[in-house]
This record gives structure tokens, C-alpha cells and sequence, in this order.
């Protein structure tokens, strides 16, 4: 805390170029990790972290007050105003200190670790995800060419690249290993990263020859004739020097340069033309002037956007891992690629190629053993690159966030060949930065092992791990990924876009015309929820057609053609079986649109109800059934049914009283509910002796024995058995039944 010059500064005004100038009064308060600004009038608030802040300076004197201008890694930028200098003098030295912090164990990945509690023994979760030996084993090493080398297990060989590497057997056997190092830049030898087990072919990647050493050296000559015979498929193989074709022959002049021709025969030697960190660093920063100057409408059409050719960039990336993976794939030739060190621009062409060429990468396991291998182990200093601590500001570059871009640009073009989708990107380019767990603030694994970030620090993919389904793309197609050779990208300036989901996180304005993955993957979810609801309405329907068809009149005849002989036929309603005497199909019940098969008795007594609603009870209904004989009136149901109950009465009373009873359904109601008190059921028994069974459960409705077995009120362990012999019978037929 003693670094805190001031912790609280109030009366300031607070303004972003997305809110054009729009100045917000409110008050600042500083602490150990964040700037927090309060705004006066609501409880609105905002947080910046100290590791987000890329650059602030203070500005000339306005009328308005004393400004500082802050600039953001990752993509904002404010303009703070003092009123009093004193404030402005505190506040700034106390941004110098945090933002800019002198040792790497300054940052908040050792401080959110409580260091009083370090096991030095078993690394924090996540910090195994990545084994070497594991990933040589899926791509099929070692082969009959190409070995797993032990030599730079106390990185002894080379500082900057992974304790365990693969070169070709010939080249361990010949000792060309360490002259080979000794010719390179860095001494990051040609080494192999990827191996295709299925066409036998591999992609090597290391930086530039020293040539003020020696014009040649024969053991390096040797190494890549070595690699480029361990291909049986191909004679010759590529050299892909990432640079442009002016950068390297300028390196010459400090004793660097590039691969002679005619020293490595069967050679196919390509330039990549991209330019250096300086470059992209400087495109970047007038990209990101742009995007705060103009709306996006107006910035998407600007020339200034065409000027600052930084989807130009992503487009000579992408250019070169295309060509790096027809050549894995299509030719079956090996490949080599290096830049300048071999840490930036090799990262990016290699990591994408192997996108394009392995369906493992594109899945979210593989994606992050990608960047754990071609980043982290390979070397790339994230230190530098995002500025983490106090440096030089020109080692500052946006290298990885270019890659990031580049793979958001070919899922766009695939949505479904990948298992994740922006949302993952975008996690981890904000982490990248943050600096909370301890998995890119390396230079190197050797630098990892010398600080014990293992043991000291958390991982990132442990974080990411526990919340993995949030970045899952439910529109993956896995099969297609795997049937896929090479992601064709199209590379056209027509077919890159802006990923605003980045840039412009913090702008006031949205891209109307994009439409990310998750709006994709979104419509598809529910697009099978509609396919799910149109299967479930088509069952439905089938099952209204089944009904319609068995209350259809026709279905008299297809039982007549059944009793030929003695023609019977079923009550639709009760289910009783009668002669075609007994039925009639003239009666249409008042729940019910068509005309249906039920008996006569059940016609007449919902004749009878309708008459007693139209206007009381007539004296048809009884005179009718007094015609006839007891068979007729109640020889097609039960007897104590509730029609039957109904109809009795209504025959013995007087058609005065009958007017005055209560309609049909009120009065089966009645008879229902008395029949439930008398029939209720048992009280429960607390023990199975006293358990005690009325006949009307120990049997079915139609009178059929339903309690098989009861071994008695004596057994301790009584059991009963219920059934009818007709599921007994099924069970006896079933093959699957023990």
C-alpha cells in the first residue's frame, strides 16, 4: 500500500471516443490491482485491471481540466480529467508503479495464489494438460524415420524450446544435432512439431541461419536432407522462410540471412511475406485509431481501414498455412518453416496449418495442447509480446491476439468442423492479458520450471476445464471434421471481417451484418426443437386418424365380414358385445361430432337427456321403455351402472316428478360420489398381519381373480401376488422374461 500515492480523487470526468466526448462526472478510487471509477449520479461502475493497461499519458492543459489518456490492451481507451494537478501527479506515478511492474513475481498470478501454502510437489490442476511424450504418442512416434531425442532435458541445447524433441533417426545417429544448432538462430534448430501419421509426413519449424559464422554448414545441409528422407512419398521438400523476400536479404548484413539453394538440393524454397512485429504492432495500433474514430457503418467503408492492412496481415497468414498444409496433405512433402527467431511468425503459420490439416486441433482438448506446444514450449515470450512487465515498448506486439483472429476468420468459414467457437477465443484473449493464472506469463518452459509457476501459480485450463460447456459448439459435426483432408480457406479481402466481438467490445455499436457462431448454433438448437415438435404433432395426428377411422360407420361392415356367422359387434362407449339388433349408429352424443356404434340402450338414454335439457322430461322415454322387454332395456350392461341406476328410475316415476329432478349428468355425479365413500379405500395397516384385503380388490371390474397368491396373515415375511392369467400367460410367451 505504500506504493499508493493516493487511494480516492474526487470531482473527475471520465470520457470514452465511443461515447463521442461525452464527459462523465465521478470519483476514482485506486487499489493494489484495479482503478475503479464511480460514476456521481447512479451506481454505475467501472473496473480496469493494472494489467490491462497498455499505455497512459498525460496531455497538454485543456480549459476543461488536466487530461490523461489511457489505452488498453485489450481495446479501450479513456480520457480521464483532473481538476487539480496534485491529483494528476498522484494518480499517474501510481499507474507507473502498478502498471508497469519491475519483476514478473509482481503480478497478480503470485499474489491470487496464497503463497503460504505452496506444495512444491504436485502441480495446481490444469498444469498437466500438456505432456510432450503423450502428444508424440497420438501423432504415432516414434516411426521407423523419426525418434523422440533426450538432449535438451536440462535445456541444455536449446534455452527456448521444449525439453523433449523428435528429429530423424539418421541425424542422432550421424551427430548432426549440435552443429546444426550452433548454425541457427538462437540455436533453434530445424526440429520436428507435427507428424501426419496417416500420409507420413512431417512440419518442422525453426529460425534463421547464422551465415557471418560460415557461408554453409554441412551438418545442417545434412539435417534437412535427413528430413526430407524420412518421406517415401515425396522426393523433394519445402522450405517456407515467413519473411518478406527485402527483410531477409537485409538480415545478411548482420550476419543472418536465409537458406542458399544451392547447398540444399531437392528443396522447394517459398517466401511467406510477412512482415515483423514492428509492423503488425504499428498496423494494429492505427487499426484500433480507426475503430475509435467511426462509427461501424461508416469505418467498415472507410479508406483509413484499407490503409492500416491489418486484415491484410491475417490474410497473409492464413495464405501461408494454406500452402504449408496442401503440401502436408495434397503433395505429401515435408515442410520446414522459420522466420527470424522462430517464435512469432512461426508460431502463427505452423499452429494454423495444423488446424487446417489435424480434425484433433479443432476440437477444444486439442486446441489448447496446440497452443500449450507451438506457443508455450516452442517459446514465444508472452512477457515481451504483452508487455506484462516493465521493457522495452517495441518488443510489444499483438502476435498471439493476430493468431486468435485468424482462427475466428476460418470458423466463420467452418462453424460446424469445430468444437468450440468465439466464446472460447475471446476467453482466452482476455486472459492473455490479465495476467491471473500463471500459463502466458512465460518465456519459455525453461523459464516456467525456473519460476515453479506449476506449483506457484493456477492454470488457466484448470479454470477453463470446470466451465467447458459454456464453449462448446452444439452444431460440431465430428464426423465431417474427420473426413475432412485440408480446410480450404477462402483468402479473398472480400471474405475477411472485423471480429467486433473484439475490437469492439466496448463500443455503443454493434455490427448489424455479422453473424457469429453462437447466433448459429442458437438457431440451431432450436430448429430441433421444432423438428422434435413436429414429430411429437405428427403422432398426434395419427392418433386422432386411428380414432376417427374406428368411430367411422364403415367399421360395421369390417365387422360383419369378422362373425359371418354370428354376427357381434362391440358398444363403442361401454364395451360390451351385443347382436346388431341391440346397436344403432343414428345417435351422435353431445361430446362427440360423428356418429358412432354404441347400443341401444345407451342411444335411448341419451336421447332421453337431451329432451330433459331441452324442456323436462317427456313421456316418450317412458312409455318406450315400458314397451319393451327387460333384455331390451337393460340386457346390454350392468346393472348397477349408472345409466342403468338412472333409467330404472326415471321408468317407476311420475312424469311430474321427473320434471323436477335434476339433469342427467348432475344425477350420475351423485352416484358417483357415493359409490367412492363406500368403496374407498382401506385404512392403512402398520403391520402386515393386520393387512386386510375387501373382495373388491382381489378382484377386476369385469370379475376376474386379481389376487393370485397371499401366503397369510401368520408369515412374517408376507407377500402377495397380483395378476390375471391373462398377463400370466404373456409373461410365459416372453423370451425376454427370467
Amino acid at each position: 500500500m505504500e506504493f499508493i500515492k493516493i487511494s480516492r480523487v474526487d470531482g473527475v470526468f471520465i470520457s470514452s471516443p465511443y461515447e463521442k466526448l461525452k464527459y462523465i462526472p465521478g470519483r476514482l478510487a485506486l487499489t493494489t490491482t484495479h482503478i475503479i471509477f464511480s460514476e456521481d449520479f447512479n451506481d454505475n461502475e467501472l473496473w480496469i485491471e493494472y494489467s490491462f493497461i497498455l499505455d497512459f499519458v498525460r496531455l497538454q492543459l485543456s480549459h476543461k481540466g488536466i487530461p490523461l489518456s489511457i489505452k488498453c490492451k485489450n481495446f479501450r481507451s479513456l480520457l480521464i480529467l483532473f481538476s487539480s494537478e496534485q491529483d494528476s501527479q498522484s494518480f499517474y506515478e501510481t499507474l507507473r508503479h502498478f502498471v508497469y511492474p519491475r519483476n514478473i513475481e509482481e503480478l497478480s498470478a503470485f499474489s491470487s495464489c496464497p503463497q503460504f501454502k505452496l506444495d512444491f510437489t504436485t502441480p495446481k490442476i490444469g498444469w498437466n494438460t500438456y505432456e510432450a511424450l503423450s502428444e508424440f504418442a497420438r501423432m504415432g512416434l516414434p516411426t521407423r524415420h523419426w525418434t523422440i531425442s533426450y538432449l535438451n532435458l536440462g535445456f541444455e541445447l536449446c534455452e527456448t524450446y521444449p525439453r523433449y524433441l523428435s528429429f530423424p533417426k539418421e541425424a542422432i545417429i550421424r551427430n548432426l544435432i549440435h552443429e546444426s544448432a550452433g548454425f541457427r538462430s538462437k540455436a533453434r534448430l530445424p526440429t520436428l512439431t507435427y507428424f501426419h501419421d496417416l500420409y507420413g509426413t512431417a512440419l518442422c519449424r525453426s529460425s534463421q541461419p547464422l551465415r557471418f559464422i560460415s557461408k554453409r554448414s554441412i551438418q545442417d545441409e545434412e539435417l534437412i536432407r535427413c528430413i526430407r528422407d524420412c518421406n517415401d512419398n515425396c522426393s523433394y521438400m519445402y522450405v517456407v522462410d515467413l519473411r518478406p523476400t527485402i527483410n531477409a536479404i537485409a538480415q545478411r548484413a548482420a550476419g543472418k540471412g536465409y537458406e542458399c539453394l544451392d547447398f540444399y538440393p531437392n528443396v522447394k524454397f517459398v517466401w511467406g511475406h510477412i512482415p515483423n512485429i514492428h509492423v503488425v504492432r504499428d498496423s494494429f495500433k492505427n487499426f484500433q485509431e480507426v475503430l475509435h474514430r467511426y462509427d461501424f457503418k461508416e469505418y467498415e467503408q472507410s479508406p483509413l481501414l484499407e490503409n492500416c492492412e491489418w486484415l491484410s496481415l491475417i490474410r497473409k497468414l492464413l495464405e501461408a498455412s494454406q500452402l504449408c498444409g496442401h503440401a502436408l496433405v495434397i503433395e505429401k512433402a515435408n515442410v520446414l518453416v522459420h522466420c527470424s527467431d522462430g517464435w512469432d511468425r512461426t508460431s502463427q503459420v505452423s499452429s494454423i496449418t495444423q488446424i487446417l490439416v489435424e480434425p484433433f486441433y479443432r476440437t477444444i482438448h486439442g486446441f489448447i495442447i496446440l497452443i500449450e506446444k507451438d506457443w508455450i514450449s516452442f517459446g514465444h515470450p508472452f512477457t515481451k509480446r504483452c508487455a506484462h512487465i516493465q521493457g522495452d515498448t517495441k518488443d510489444y506486439s499483438p502476435i498471439f491476439i493476430q493468431f486468435l483472429d485468424a482462427v475466428w476468420q476460418i470458423i466463420v468459414q467452418f462453424p460446424t468442423l469445430f468444437e468450440f467457437g468465439e466464446s472460447l477465443l475471446l476467453f482466452i484473449a482476455n486472459e492473455v492479458y490479465r495476467c491471473k493464472y500463471g500459463t502466458f506469463i512465460s518465456e519459455s518452459d525453461k523459464h516456467r520450471f525456473e519460476l515453479f509457476l506449476p506449483f506457484r501459480t493456477n492454470s488457466l485450463w484448470g479454470q477453463l476445464y470446470s466451465h467447458v460447456e459454456i464453449y462448446r459448439n452444439p452444431s460440431f459435426d465430428q464426423a465431417r471434421s474427420s473426413n475432412v483432408k485440408c480446410l480450404k480457406i477462402r483468402i479473398e479481402q472480400c471474405y475477411l471481417r472485423i471480429w467486433s466481438k473484439l475490437y469492439c467490445q466496448y463500443c455503443c455499436y454493434k455490427n448489424p451484418t455479422e453473424v457469429p457462431a453462437e447466433t448459429l448454433s442458437s438457431l440451431n438448437i432450436q430448429n430441433k426443437l421444432l423438428a422434435d415438435y413436429i414429430i411429437y404433432l405428427t403422432k398426434e395426428i395419427n392418433q386422432l386418424e386411428s380414432l376417427n377411422n374406428l368411430w367411422n360407420p364403415p367399421f360395421v361392415k369390417q365387422l360383419e365380414e369378422v362373425y359371418k356367422g354370428d354376427p357381434r359387434y362391440p358398444c363403442l362407449l361401454c364395451g360390451n358385445i351385443y347382436c346388431l339388433k341391440c346397436l344403432t349408429i343414428d345417435s351422435s352424443l353431445h361430446y362427440l361430432k360423428s356418429l358412432i356404434l354404441i347400443c341401444s340402450q345407451l342411444a335411448a338414454l341419451e336421447r332421453r337427456r337431451r329432451r330433459i335439457r331441452d324442456g323436462g322430461h317427456g313421456s316418450g322415454f317412458k312409455k318406450k321403455m315400458k314397451g319393451k322387454t327387460s333384455h331390451q332395456r337393460g340386457g346390454g350392461y350392468q346393472e348397477d351402472s349408472a345409466h342403468h341406476i338412472v333409467g330404472e328410475s326415471l321408468l317407476t316415476a311420475s312424469e311430474g316428478t321427473a320434471a323436477k329432478l335434476p339433469k342427467l349428468d348432475s344425477l350420475k355425479q351423485t352416484i358417483q360420489r357415493q359409490r367412492s365413500s363406500v368403496l374407498a379405500a382401506p385404512v392403512q395397516p402398520t403391520t402386515l398381519a393386520k393387512l386386510a384385503l375387501l373382495t373388491v380388490y382381489q378382484q377386476t371390474a369385469k370379475g376376474e381373480p386379481f389376487l393370485l397368491y397371499d401366503s397369510g396373515a401368520d408369515d412374517v415375511h408376507r407377500f402377495l401376488i397380483f395378476g390375471t392369467q391373462r398377463n400370466l400367460g404373456m409373461l410365459q410367451r416372453s423370451k425376454i422374461w427370467l
